[in-house]
């Protein structure tokens, strides 16, 4: 039987090849002719910008490239609209008609907040596009909250499309007011009265209240249900919140304040004018008694850096272009003054600027005798001339540190071989022991937030000797605490914690003085005095000793280290400066616009 089956599979194996030949056969002997036309193809594309419109075609921008396509269709150039192409060719269009030139107040992941108080959703395929100068697609997180530079185009009551059609000119500013104690940007109540009489404006009516009555909201207010409220002094005069303590006391608030109701509490935002907002910046950032050089440069740099962040959209998911804490500049944490109206009005709308552009005007309380540059600080910033560190000697000697080389930095930090604008202040030298014990504690509880801040920035070494993006579980017992890379100028940018479980490499200033903070211990400083404990330490221009199981941290400065020293700038303004001089002495090619 087996003999006979195999017998038939070698007779259906022939059968099979003899037919594949007669099909090779047929082939060899067909005419030959020429390939049909690939078949159309038809492409549609959503919500485009029509940029252009010649004889010779259509510039359509879509994902941020420029194309031309022919057309025999009559096309309008600067609109929004579907496509169809076919084989490179706009067949049809249908153009996106409801433009509308909106205010838009808060962007979120999934709409848009509008100052007539609608919330309008994106569309699947929403684009938003820069028209004016450069043509270019950007993102939504490119959008500048509470100016009218912006068309709304709508489909279906979508949103469909936003057109960014002009310049920002910087004149007032949306500042979300944190909680007492600056832990959160939602409030649980809020109340609110006013030295001169009030009024809540909520769905198109006004609700009036004299002179120190009390508005109270909760998270039940039946306003803030409706829609946004706000609320808008009399006559010129000033709102106080009585639900916000800054240093133990609630404080007064130029301009209004508008409430919105969302699923984590209210959100209260200051809108007012850039000089009234600058106004309790200034004595907020730096002592009045610096004298009115200094204060002017202070002005000058808070207003500078109030413009680009009025642009960057950081806080725009809740409707602000900043808050009022460290984490942007600090507001009327210290009530305005004679002093700081004076400074602020001397320099009205006076900006550092480099090469015609306004720049991000970074400022810290003290050097170490030798500022940092903006790009070792901020890993991944671009480097630019005008926040290069350098060194702050008060002569105009040539005298140069290579602060990279552990020795050279030790031996500036602990002899203090020059004179520098800063070495009369306190934060000029301190230093500060830790237990392994501590800083064990420390590193353990903060790591993780800061692992999903920024994964690139802690790494644990692995078996192969290598370095790798993790979240250390378990470091173990402190034994070696190193600096691995110290940029010009000696501020540490990686430090190496090895522990008995695991070593873990810490890149960035912040990281460091935020991962080794001295929260419940003793620090020295340059005079004699102490300061019990910090949530960073003073800054990253450190050096490290260990002693059994105890590390002293040796350093100078407090603050990042970029931009200008203001305890520098005191020193400057009392030997003679202008607030001019101070400020082209700190930002190196800039000048006052």
């Amino acid at each position: 039987m087996r003999k006979y089956m195999l017998v038939s599979i070698f007779v259906s194996l022939i059968l099979v090849s003899i037919a594949i030949m007669r099909i090779i056969n047929m082939v060899n002997v067909m005419p030959y002719y020429e390939t049909v036309s690939e078949p159309e193809r038809i492409i549609q594309l959503s919500n485009v910008w029509i940029s252009e419109v010649t004889e010779k075609g259509v510039t359509v921008f879509c994902e941020g490239i420029k194309t031309e396509f022919d057309t025999k269709l009559e096309i309008t150039a600067g609109t929004v609209a579907d496509i169809v192409l076919s084989n490179k060719e706009i067949v049809n269009i249908s153009y996106k008609t409801d433009r509308r030139n909106e205010t838009i107040i808060a962007v979120r992941d999934d709409g848009i907040e509008l100052s007539s108080g609608v919330n309008a959703s994106f569309d699947e395929e929403c684009r938003i596009y820069s028209v004016y100068d450069e043509l270019k697609q950007i993102s939504k997180d490119d959008l500048s909250v509470g100016y009218a530079v912006t068309d709304v185009v709508y489909d279906n009551e979508n949103v469909c499309a936003i057109l960014v059609t002009g310049k920002v000119n910087p004149d007032r500013i949306r500042v979300a007011l944190m909680t007492s104690g600056y832990k959160s940007h939602f409030h649980q109540n809020v109340e609110i009265a006013s030295d001169a009489g009030m009024k809540l404006v909520a769905g198109g009516k006004e609700y009036p209240y004299v002179a120190g009555e009390v508005a109270g909201f909760g998270l039940d207010n039946f306003l803030l249900k409706e829609g946004r409220v706000t609320v808008v002094p009399d006559n010129g005069g000033r709102l106080l919140v009585k639900n916000i303590l800054r240093n133990n006391e609630n404080r007064y608030y130029r301009g209004q304040i508008e409430l919105a109701l969302t699923s984590e509490g209210i959100v209260m935002i200051n809108d007012l004018t850039i000089d009234e907002y600058l106004y309790a910046v200034v004595p907020s950032e730096m002592p009045v008694s610096y004298g009115m050089e200094a204060l002017k440069a202070q002005a000058v740099c808070a207003r500078s850096y109030a413009y680009m962040q009025i642009l960057s959209g950081k806080l725009a998911n809740i409707g602000a272009h900043v808050d009022d804490s460290t984490s942007y500049q600090v507001y009327n944490n210290s009530s305005e003054c004679e002093q700081s109206i004076q400074a602020v009005n001397e320099t009205t709308g006076r900006t550092l600027t480099y090469n015609g552009e306004v720049i991000s005007a970074y400022y810290f309380s003290t050097s170490c005798g030798h500022t940092a540059s903006g790009n070792d600080v901020w890993l991944g910033m671009k480097k630019v001339d005008y926040l290069s560190g350098g060194l702050q000697n008060d002569t105009n000697t040539d005298t140069t540190y290579d602060l990279t080389n552990e020795k050279t930095f030790k031996d500036f930090i602990d002899n203090k071989p020059i004179s520098t604008y800063d070495s009369s202040f306190p934060w000029y030298r301190w230093n500060v022991t830790l237990q392994g014990s501590q800083i064990k504690e420390s590193f353990e509880k903060r790591v993780a937030a800061r692992v999903k801040a920024n994964p690139s920035l802690i790494l644990v070494k692995e078996k192969g000797m290598r370095y790798k993006a993790s979240t250390p579980k378990d470091i173990g017992d402190i034994q070696s605490i190193k600096v691995s890379k110290r940029a010009p100028g000696g501020i540490v940018t990686e430090l190496v914690i090895k522990g008995s479980k695991a070593s873990v490499k810490i890149k960035s200033e912040y990281n460091i003085r935020l991962l080794l903070a001295p929260h419940e211990s003793v620090i020295h400083r340059n005079d004699g005095s102490v300061v019990n404990g910090l949530s960073l330490m003073p800054s990253a221009f450190l050096y490290i000793k260990k002693d059994g199981d105890s590390y002293t941290f040796y350093g100078g400065g407090y603050g990042h280290g970029v931009g200008m020293s203001q305890n520098g700038a005191s020193k400057m303004a009392e030997a003679g400066a202008t607030y001019i001089d101070i400020l082209t002495h700190y930002y190196k090619g800039c000048e006052v616009s």
